[in-house]
């Protein structure tokens, strides 16, 4: 009877044991998956959308050479920028942020780009949400930039997704959701968007928020 009994006592702890250390593996799954993403980071805009860039250039053949002081915007973008014109105030976050037709100066850049945020622009939206996570301009709030991540994602914008789901994976902002992060990815991963799933493969191959797949 006392050895049945320790036979009982031991398979318990085996158990027990046994499933401490998958509770440690799959902890170190997650952990793995954020340092991948960490390491991958969140971008900007600027990184990111060819359709920014594109308009970014557009513009610039529009302004530059009107611009008389490569160091001031011209007093035409000002007026328009602070009427609210969505372009011109794109136009001077950029020149602020870049330091190109104006002299750098991130307040400004972030002052401006928040403008252009407001009226539901998703690159803005994803720029300034990139500013206030690593506290460009702004004070650091990543709770701030979490939130303009996920106005961007619902306005489309595949930067905007792919950031809120790295927040997401890193507990950033907003409450750590491996789940929501790979679905999140997994939106992008449908349109062929290439950073969604090389993001995406990391998840598979970690098992983490998704059920661990080191073949597809």
């Amino acid at each position: 009877t006392d050895s049945q009994g320790d036979d009982e006592c031991n398979g318990l702890s085996m158990r027990a044991i046994q499933g401490q250390q998958n509770q440690e593996a799959a902890m170190n799954r997650v952990l793995q998956a954020q340092t991948a993403l960490v390491m991958a980071g969140v971008i900007s805009s600027c990184t990111y959308s060819a359709i920014w860039s594109q308009a970014r250039l557009e513009s610039a053949k529009l302004f530059t050479a009107n611009d008389v002081n490569p160091n001031v915007p011209s007093e035409e973008i000002q007026r328009k920028a602070s009427a609210g014109h969505l372009r011109e105030e794109l136009e001077l976050a950029r020149d602020y942020y870049t330091g190109h037709g104006a002299s750098r100066d991130f307040t400004q850049a972030a002052y401006w780009y928040r403008k252009a945020a407001e009226q539901g622009n998703p690159g803005a939206q994803v720029d300034i949400g990139y500013l206030y996570l690593n506290g460009i301009g702004v004070k650091p709030d990543a709770a701030q930039a979490a939130k303009w991540f996920q106005r961007a994602s619902s306005s489309g914008s595949p930067a905007g997704k792919l950031n809120l789901a790295v927040l997401y994976l890193r507990g950033v902002g907003v409450p750590q959701d491996s789940r929501l992060a790979a679905a999140l990815l997994t939106e992008l991963a449908k349109h062929d968007d290439a950073r969604g799933e090389a993001y995406l493969g990391f998840l598979y191959m970690l098992g983490v928020g998704v059920e661990r797949n080191t073949h597809d």
